[in-house]
């Protein structure tokens, strides 16, 4: 396994935002949200799956008159057990 190495920048021109961009994208990519108990023994709670469902058909809906391929996806999606 590599380690790579980011220097700070402390120019202001296109090197330097570029820097920051790259250094601040692997930070979000490398962060480890924090797992709760529920999900770390594989149960989601009930509510969560209700709600993520209800939310599924609700962009559904928004998508019908835009995108009927792209609706019938999420509703494909929300349908899943």
């Amino acid at each position: 396994m590599t380690t790579a190495t980011l220097n700070s920048y402390t120019e202001r021109g296109y090197l330097g935002n570029l820097a920051k961009a790259a250094k601040t994208f692997l930070r979000a990519l490398f962060a480890v949200a924090p797992v709760t108990a529920s999900v770390s023994h594989g149960m989601a709670s009930q509510r969560s799956i209700v709600r993520d469902r209800d939310s599924l058909w609700k962009l559904a809906r928004d998508f019908d008159t835009l995108s009927p391929s792209q609706a019938a996806e999420l509703r494909n999606i929300a349908g899943r057990d």
